[in-house]
């Protein structure tokens, strides 16, 4: 499952880098440098979370008891932003209140990452990765 998100959101952030490139390659668009298309595609919105369920409430569980989170300053912001999301939907009036696990359920079900969460290195290697590979993604 873990390798499938990955690779489902490494495709995600070189669908949106192509795009940008080849917008930026037509028209009237000013030329950038790679690493500035890929900051801009690292910024776009993102339609899913890529994270499994059960990382995911982990990791939310040890945010709720002040714990930290390993992993780099992306994958914190990711579980950072999930619990605001979390505590925004529990936050609305209903007759039945929300755990955390459903309110998290109905976040990953409908995806609407604020961003695709990768460092730029990151996403660096996976670009050079793809060129490499000849990847048509």
């Amino acid at each position: 499952m873990r390798n499938e998100l990955i690779s489902q959101r490494n495709a995600a952030f070189l669908r949106t880098y192509r795009h940008l490139r080849h917008a930026r390659s037509s028209g009237d668009a000013p030329t950038a440098t790679q690493a500035q298309i890929i900051d801009e595609a690292l910024r776009r919105p993102a339609p899913y979370y890529y994270v499994s369920y059960p990382l995911a409430i982990r990791n939310i569980h040890r945010l709720r008891q002040g714990r930290p989170i390993p992993g780099s300053a992306d994958h914190r912001a990711l579980f950072a932003e999930l619990l605001q999301r979390i505590d925004a939907l529990r936050q609305r009036p209903s007759r039945r209140p929300l755990t955390d696990g459903q309110a998290l359920s109905r976040i990953l079900a409908d995806g609407h990452a604020s961003r695709i969460f990768l460092n730029r290195r990151t996403a660096a290697r996976i670009l050079q990765r793809s060129n490499n590979e000849n990847l048509k993604l």
